[in-house]
């Protein structure tokens, strides 16, 4: 706020030093025109009448009316606030222009990042997913490069019960399980065959 106050200093100095020369042409012409003339009279008329009744209000009492001014100050108080009013204009529109013109070039700035920043994340997104597919190639070839798994033999498989009464048979008859087994005779036929040497 500090610095505002030479700034607004130095600014209305200025309007008024630029102003100057151009009151002057305005009464220049003023006397050539005699329309201009009597145009800035009337300007000068109504801020007279406004700041006489604006200073009336404020001191507190009752505003009745105001004597008008003499045509050559009247004259002169309208050149003097159309000159101050074109300068104030001017400055007041060189100052937009360069405002929206700052405006323009931050947005195009703005958006120059923009598109920087997604062009960066596309860079980005496109290396993941390559480095996603080359991943995925690899698993692929170490998938296949991996030995089949050797399946179970049938006597490897085979049950323990069966293995236990393979070894009480060959205990027992001193022949595996798979050996063919002998035929027996029987006690009765030894005997049957004794009697029949006897008889011979």
């Amino acid at each position: 706020m500090a610095a505002g106050l030479p700034f607004l200093k130095l600014s209305a100095l200025l309007v008024k030093t630029i102003s100057k020369p151009v009151g002057a042409f305005f009464r220049a012409q003023s006397q050539k025109e005699p329309r201009m003339a009597d145009f800035f009279v009337s300007v000068g008329q109504r801020m007279h009448y406004v700041q006489s009744r604006i200073n009336v209000v404020a001191s507190g009492y009752k505003f009745v009316g105001v004597k008008p001014l003499a045509t050559e100050q009247a004259l002169g108080d309208g050149v003097t606030t159309m000159s101050e009013l074109l300068v104030l204009s001017i400055s007041a529109s060189i100052v937009i222009y360069e405002f929206q013109k700052s405006q323009v070039k931050d947005k195009i700035k703005n958006d120059a990042l923009a598109a920087e920043k997604a062009h960066q994340r596309f860079l980005l997104e496109s290396r993941f997913q390559a480095i996603e597919s080359r991943l995925e190639h690899i698993e692929d070839l170490l998938r296949k490069a991996e030995p089949p798994t050797p399946t179970p033999s049938s006597s490897s498989s085979s049950s323990p019960s069966s293995s236990w009464f393979g070894l009480g048979t060959f205990l027992v008859t001193g022949r595996g399980s798979g050996a063919p087994v002998k035929p027996t005779h029987s006690a009765g036929a030894l005997e049957d065959g004794k009697a029949e040497k006897e008889r011979a």
